[in-house]
């Protein structure tokens, strides 16, 4: 399974070369030739879910921001793609797939890119006493950070999807409301001591650090079928890649007549700087001081899209 987790890693980066992209690029530059490289690829797949849903809702949002001081420094960054997709009618199972990527490139000094990608999903069931609660999914991270010359240059890149379940029966329809919109509005996600289900998988590299991980958590009724993960965190942190997949299944029955809440997120973040900031650069990118914003160059996009099914 090892061999075929890489070959489909491959087949990921091929496909970038098909995939149309939406680009911040100060100067265009050359991949290959990159002094830096960040990529993170993060996809979750939620199939086969017979329940039926009065309410869908998805939040996914794109920010990437390229500084530069001069064009011998190009920086590039990339969000593509960055999809939501959910298939709710009464002729098939719901299906839910989020999927991402973002990579940034960087070259010689003095720049700075990020970039990052937010999917957030919301659905209500209904589920009849005894009824039995199921549905199968699939969960992927891929990330790599690459560098020439540290301790100068700096490569992060990080990935998480996860899905929790509520149990919401009581609520009324404000306050369910109000419920969904809290789960939309949270950036600090940790709902697991409040989740009657759940599961989570996440990775990080930091060029600069020793905190290079890669995790996954769950409740005692998610069931795992494969659990793969290929890891390379070299010392000396030039090169580094993980990547991991995860298939399996959530059954629950319920005794009594319920109302369920499911939360599905996917997140990918990449950094590229050399150096990393100085006091003036920091200063540009907060926007505390703009004097200095004619010595730089700097181009920032920002996507966002809400769609309820």
């Amino acid at each position: 399974m090892t061999n075929n987790l890489r070959k489909s890693r491959k087949a990921q980066r091929l496909s970038l070369l098909l995939a149309p992209v939406v680009a911040t690029s100060v100067l265009a530059a050359s991949p290959s030739k990159a002094a830096t490289l960040s990529f993170s690829q993060a996809e979750l797949t939620i199939s086969g879910l017979t329940a039926q849903s009065s309410f869908l809702d998805s939040l996914n949002e794109a920010d990437t921001d390229a500084i530069s001081k001069d064009e011998n420094a190009p920086v590039e960054v990339i969000n593509s793609p960055a999809a939501v997709n959910i298939t709710n009618n009464l002729l098939e199972p719901i299906k839910i797939e989020t999927f991402a990527i973002s990579e940034a490139f960087g070259q010689n000094k003095d720049y700075l890119g990020t970039g990052n990608t937010n999917a957030k999903i919301v659905g209500n069931f209904d589920v009849a006493q005894g009824e039995l609660f199921t549905f199968s999914f699939e969960a992927f991270v891929d990330l790599e950070t690459r560098i020439d010359a540290p301790p100068t240059e700096n490569a992060q890149a990080s990935a998480e999807v996860g899905f929790w379940l509520f149990d919401t029966t009581g609520l009324n329809e404000q306050d369910l409301e109000n419920f969904s919109d809290n789960l939309f509005a949270d950036t600090n996600i940790n709902f697991a001591n409040r989740a009657l289900e759940y599961f989570t998988l996440g990775a990080n590299l930091n060029t600069l650090g020793n905190d290079d991980n890669i995790s996954s958590n769950k409740s005692d009724n998610v069931f795992l079928n494969v659990q793969d993960k290929v890891v390379d965190f070299e010392e000396d942190n030039l090169n580094e890649f993980t990547t991991a997949l995860f298939q399996g299944s959530l059954e629950r029955t319920f005794d009594k007549q319920s109302k369920l809440t499911l939360f599905a997120t996917r997140r990918t973040q990449v950094r590229v700087a050399a150096p990393e900031p100085s006091t003036s650069l920091a200063l540009l990118i907060s926007g505390a001081l703009t004097a200095i914003a004619s010595n730089y160059k700097r181009k920032k996009t920002h996507f966002t899209s809400r769609n309820q099914v």
